[in-house]
């Protein structure tokens, strides 16, 4: 049996869960309990059960689909989704250290940088910094910062750390 629940969209809205040949409400619905409980979204779980012989009974196939949910959750890891801006820059090579040293200071994350002519850097600002943290660098070059690109993002974090882009 391959029992699923998932939980999709950004209000959880999209919900489903299957007990795929189980007795009803045994599989699907108990790990669409746990993810719900747990306030998880985004996701899609599948848990596999092959007959070894022993008859379980809904209550024991419900603890061992759970069982067997929540054992998975707690090996993987899990992000959260942000929104912010990417914003790309372009400056002269003097102004490069003063930059970097603000970013990792202000846990402004590097994604690109070109060495070119001149520097182009791409930087991720989270939604609330972000004004603050641009009149920074501005302010800080004595405006010889030029922008290139400013666009609207969302990201994902795993323990308070950029991991990627979310499309």
């Amino acid at each position: 049996h391959n029992c699923y629940a998932y939980i999709i969209g950004d209000k959880g809205d999209k919900k489903k869960c299957s007990d795929d040949g189980e007795p009803q409400r045994s599989a699907g619905m108990p790990m669409m309990e746990v993810l719900e409980n747990q306030g998880y979204f985004d996701i899609v779980v599948v848990v596999t059960r092959y007959f070894g012989g022993t008859l379980l009974g809904v209550g024991g196939l419900i603890r061992a689909y759970q069982g067997a949910l929540i054992e998975g959750l707690n090996a993987s890891v899990s992000g959260e989704i942000h929104e912010g801006f990417r914003v790309k820059y372009r400056f002269g090579y003097d102004f490069y250290g003063k930059i970097k040293y603000i970013a990792e200071s202000e846990n402004i994350v590097i994604e690109d940088t070109l060495f070119d002519e001149t520097v182009t850097i791409s930087l991720i600002f989270n939604d609330s910094e972000s004004e603050r943290l641009q009149k920074k660098l501005v302010e800080e070059t004595n405006a010889n910062i030029e922008r290139l690109l400013l666009e609207k993002i969302k990201y994902i974090t795993v323990d308070n750390k950029w991991y990627k882009e979310y499309r």
